[in-house]
């Protein structure tokens, strides 16, 4: 078949699949998963398509807030077994209308594979829940979804208003509540300000006075601090409470519809099957004799499962099993019900270093601008440990010798970029035949005791208070976090004692290798004035670079992940792009400095280090009908309009597909590039290019495992298969 008869049949038929009516219409649609898209979704729920220019899919409303760590306001519920953790995440809501919504879609941003096993895992009622404080009800919008706008209306739209109220204090903690019982509005949040008047308590007479612990749903107190102290009671009801309404978190109907509901879709940085391989392979039992890192060894005991932890924070990640679609669940031995997994786009994983030491041999150093495959498998397999070792223009700034730390970051197992970067980098067959890992040196041999236990307890840095998001890296050597913890992983690299300068504080200067949980605490750690020569790896957003002051990254075996090459960024080589403002406003305000990336190593095949975010949801494949409607389908094609590099809003990665009309009538096939299939956890492998319009073969579809597959293009696939035969399928090849 002819190239230009190919890619005409390809645009047919996606023309066919993106406009035929969906199966069925959802009024709530929960999704959980990879960060990766946690922006371009959340645009696509709340801002108007930018190719169709259709309305907001979910509705113009929308509030963010939450976390990674324990005290997030939502997380998701695994309730196969209590001993289950809950899993923490940073969350978006988007809806219609505030009493009575009638669309409401949401986002858990978690890792990867743990979404994977909350969307997938089973229980009597379905899988597992969203779970939101009531909090969020009292707690204003964070903002957390880059260049999206949370609710600003209430503050004009209510004003203030005005209470009386009862006063009592203890331990200088002032509570009000409403003189006669009753509630207060609902129109206020946490960080409202109030001016109390009129009791013949002087003492309690206060002016912006601040909200805090606000609790249940139409709360009945507040609290704030006082002052004075030994105030007692007032309990006239002369005093009033006038409250400066500002934007409350979200409204009780919207909050009653998605608390609690089971998740409907998951994004994930790999294919599931890749997942479960991942999870197996941290938690199967370790052999302190394998110097391939086989098996990691951290528990999946549900009763009390082991948890991975952040060198950094409280963070932790834990693993625990779950069926693939169609199979059944290991815990609960429930059948898994049939579904559907597409593809969403592709993403690069950056390298990225801190850039705050300019010295000869520092990382912020102009000349090192580029790494290769094997000296990045050796930093974070742990066998060189300085600058000079990531970077020839380094050592050959002062005549071969750089006696200075590297810090390598890495993610923790249960991450998609982890496994990504373990398997296109770090134990790619390229780079080792599969024999090195991230983990060497830290699950059992050397330089390490197999330390998953109380010894190694979690290591909670102590933050300058003038710059709280300037982490330090771990104490080294004495102290908490000994040099052969691996969990928290705190363990030295290679130690240059013979023949080099002892310029480093532990007795050489190879530098440490520690974990980061989560994308924005990599580039959190990366950017710290306090980590010099800290070096990492994140998936690529706008969002999750934007103001990183002390970031910069570079480039893989010569090959630029954003633009034709590192000399052609218009923002400077190694600046990663700026941009500011808000898409989602009546007049948007969203702009970047220059242009936006043009992925060029991606579209190229050139770059190494990539792979495609996929969205997976129960039962057969669905189409997003025109006009569009709250749906799996539509929200995945919603995000891949709003990153399309023709008129896209936040262009985060490479769209596989994405619409060029107000009818969809001919969306484009995108990508052309796809990395060869296997089989893995029971999965028959198949590159999904079987079948009409590719060729004349039995339709396969797509299946198995991907993250450790080689780069192929599109054209080479359909050629082998159109020449040879439909057993010519390119499977089995591994990068």
């Amino acid at each position: 078949m002819k190239k230009s008869m190919l890619l005409g049949a390809v645009v047919l038929l996606l023309c066919a699949l993106l406009t035929a009516s969906g199966s069925s219409a959802q009024t709530i649609l929960n999704a959980v998963g990879s960060s990766a898209v946690f922006t371009t979704t959340g645009l696509a729920a709340v801002a108007p398509d930018p190719v169709t220019s259709g309305p907001a899919l979910c509705g113009v409303n929308f509030w963010s807030g939450g976390s990674g760590s324990a005290s997030s306001l939502a997380y998701g519920l695994d309730s196969r077994n209590a001993g289950i953790p809950h899993e923490p995440g940073t969350l978006w809501v988007a809806w219609d209308i505030d009493t009575a919504p009638t669309k409401v879609c949401t986002y858990l941003s978690v890792d990867s594979i743990v979404g994977d096993r909350l969307f997938l895992s089973q229980n009597g009622a379905g899988n597992a829940t969203l779970n939101i404080l009531a909090t969020a009800q009292y707690t204003v919008g964070a903002n957390k979804v880059a260049f999206v706008q949370d609710n600003t209306s209430c503050a004009t739209s209510v004003g203030a208003l005005v209470f009386n109220v009862d006063l009592s204090e203890a331990s200088n903690t002032v509570t009000a509540v409403v003189h006669g019982g009753g509630n207060f509005s609902n129109y206020f949040a946490n960080g409202a300000t109030v001016t109390i008047a009129s009791s013949p308590t002087a003492g309690y007479n206060l002016a912006n006075v601040t909200i805090g612990g606000v609790g249940s749903l139409g709360p009945a107190s507040f609290t704030y601090t006082d002052p004075n102290g030994g105030l007692g009671l007032d309990n006239s009801g002369t005093a009033t409470a006038t409250v400066v309404a500002n934007c409350p978190g979200l409204p009780a109907a919207v909050y009653a519809a998605v608390n609690g509901t089971h998740f409907t879709q998951v994004f994930t940085d790999i294919r599931p099957e890749d997942a479960h391989f991942a999870f197996v392979r941290a938690t199967c039992a370790l052999n302190p004799l394998d110097p391939q890192t086989t098996c990691m060894g951290y528990s999946s005991n549900p009763a009390s499962p082991t948890a991975i932890k952040s060198s950094y924070s409280q963070g932790v990640a834990v693993g625990l099993d779950f069926g693939l679609f169609g199979g059944t669940d290991p815990i609960s031995s429930l059948g898994v019900p049939a579904g559907t997994i597409v593809d969403v786009g592709a993403i690069p994983i950056m390298y990225i270093a801190n850039t705050t030491n300019v010295t000869a041999c520092g990382l912020g150093n102009a000349a090192f601008t580029n790494v290769n495959l094997y000296d990045v498998i050796n930093a974070y397999r742990g066998t060189t440990g300085a600058t000079q070792d990531i970077s020839g223009a380094l050592a050959a700034t002062i005549a071969g010798t750089c006696p200075t730390a590297l810090h390598p970051i890495e993610r923790e197992p249960l991450s998609g970029t982890y496994n990504t970067q373990e398997w296109q980098i770090t134990r790619s067959q390229l780079g080792g035949g599969w024999k090195y890992s991230q983990e060497n040196g830290n699950v059992g041999y050397p330089q390490s005791n197999n330390n998953l236990g109380a010894a190694c307890p979690a290591w909670v840095t102590t933050l300058p208070p003038s710059a709280p998001s300037n982490v330090t890296f771990p104490p080294f050597g004495t102290g908490t976090l000994a040099p052969t913890c691996g969990n928290p992983l705190n363990i030295q690299t290679a130690n240059y004692t013979t023949g080099t300068p002892l310029l480093g504080p532990y007795g050489g200067f190879g530098g440490q290798r520690t974990r980061a949980i989560g994308t924005g605490e990599v580039v959190t750690v990366v950017n710290s004035a306090n980590a010099k020569d800290a070096f990492g790896y994140a998936f690529y957003s706008i969002g999750t670079f934007g103001g990183k002051a002390n970031v910069k990254y570079v480039t893989l075996q010569g090959s630029d992940p954003l633009w034709p090459s590192y000399a052609a960024n218009p923002y400077g080589p190694g600046v990663l792009p700026q941009c500011s403002g808000k898409v989602n406003l009546a007049v948007p305000s969203f702009s970047c400095t220059h242009a936006q990336p043009t992925f060029d190593g991606i579209t190229t095949g050139h770059y190494l280090n990539w792979n495609v975010v996929r969205s997976a949801y129960y039962g057969a494949a669905a189409t997003c009908p025109s006009p569009a409607v709250v749906s799996a389908a539509c929200l995945v094609q919603a995000a891949q309009d709003q990153a399309n590099p023709v008129n896209g809003n936040v262009r985060d990665y490479v769209p596989v597909v994405y619409c060029n009309n107000a009818a969809c009538s001919a969306p484009v096939q995108n990508l052309t590039y796809f990395r060869a299939h296997y089989s893995v956890s029971g999965v028959t492998g198949h590159n999904g290019y079987t079948g009409a319009p590719w060729d004349a073969c039995p339709a396969l579809g797509e299946s198995g495992g991907d993250v450790a597959g080689a780069i192929l293009p599109i054209t080479y696939e359909v050629a082998q298969l159109n020449s040879i035969g439909c057993t010519a399928e390119t499977t089995g090849v591994y990068q």
